[in-house]
């Protein structure tokens, strides 16, 4: 089921240093901005390459969310695509801006 990786792996955090700790809300900021980008992307192409990493974030289990170092390595796909949905949005204001 979603979330339930998180629910369960949020007992061990305090347990984690602090470095690992920091990687697992980085990575949560991360997906947070995935799902902004989402609805700020222009093409839909970028909105099914973000989607998925979206879901399989949700979907993992506590072994992945347990330990930040891993996570944000597997997470790491959503940064490029949401940089690509600002990069358009950017570029596509740029354009109407001349």
């Amino acid at each position: 089921l979603p979330f339930t990786g998180i629910l369960e792996a949020r007992d061990t955090w305090p347990q984690t240093p602090a470095s690992d700790r920091l990687y697992v809300y980085l990575t949560m900021a991360l997906l947070l901005v995935g799902l902004i980008s989402i609805f700020v992307a222009r093409s839909s192409l970028v909105r099914w390459l973000i989607a998925p990493w979206l879901l399989i974030a949700l979907l993992s289990s506590e072994w992945i969310w347990e330990i930040g170092n891993g996570l944000s390595r597997r997470c790491a796909p959503v940064a490029v695509c949401a940089g690509l949905a600002l990069a358009e949005r950017v570029h596509q204001r740029s354009i109407t801006d001349d």
